[in-house]
Order: structure tokens, then sequence, then C-alpha cells
């Protein structure tokens, strides 16, 4: 079953598709050796591909911080949710901190309820 979380005042324009992606702004106020990357509007069983592949990316660049921004969300299951925990351990193993930057709320609250924000670093 998939999570729908409300969208913003005013919705999307028609056509925009949000979709994963990595971030090449050369000045990031983030820090040094930090990647950040853009999950999209879903982060469900059917994008977990997709996503994977563009964080594959971002790790290639062996950053010290992953900034896997969340803050598109509208749509979530629990494949996303472990799609989450794979990408953070697949992080650690190489060295680099994942942090989950602008959860939508609704996001949070299944993290909490499933304990998975004990695994991950969650950020507003």
């Amino acid at each position: 079953m998939a999570v729908t979380c409300p969208v913003g005042p005013g919705g999307r324009p028609t056509g925009a598709e949000p979709v994963p992606r990595l971030l090449t702004d050369p000045v990031d106020a983030s820090g040094p050796r930090t990647s950040q990357v853009t999950v999209g509007r879903q982060l469900v069983a059917g994008r977990a591909a997709e996503i994977h592949s563009v964080v594959d990316e971002a790790l290639r660049t062996d950053p010290a911080v992953l900034r896997l921004r969340l803050h598109e969300v509208e749509l979530f299951d629990a494949a996303g949710v472990g799609l989450l925990l794979r990408l953070q351990a697949q992080a650690r193993r190489q060295g680099t901190d994942l942090v989950c930057s602008g959860p939508p709320r609704r996001l949070v609250a299944v993290l909490h309820r499933t304990g998975a924000v004990h695994l991950l670093t969650v950020v507003a």
C-alpha cells in the first residue's frame, strides 16, 4: 500500500514530474565533499532502481556526506522505506554518511512507527 502526502498550496504545474537526480551545484553550502540527490515525487518500488542508480552515481564521487533530499516526495510505500535503509547501509560500507533531509511528515511518522528512524539520520 502506498501513502500519499498532501501537496502544498498551488500544487504542481501540469507535466511537471520531479524525478531522482544528482544535484551538481558547484558551491555546496552543505559542507565539504557533500553530494546531494533529490529523490523526486515517488519513493516507491517502481522507482527504486532509478533512485538507486542516481545514488550509485553520487557515491562514485566518494563524498563524505550524501544528502538524500526527500522534500518532493508525495508518494511512498514499504519498498521505498526499505530502499532508504539499503542506501544507508551501502553508503556506510563506503564510509559515507547518508543524511535524509526534508522528508514529509507522513514519511517521518512511518519511520518512527517502524523504528527505521533509529537507523537513519533524518533532518528537517
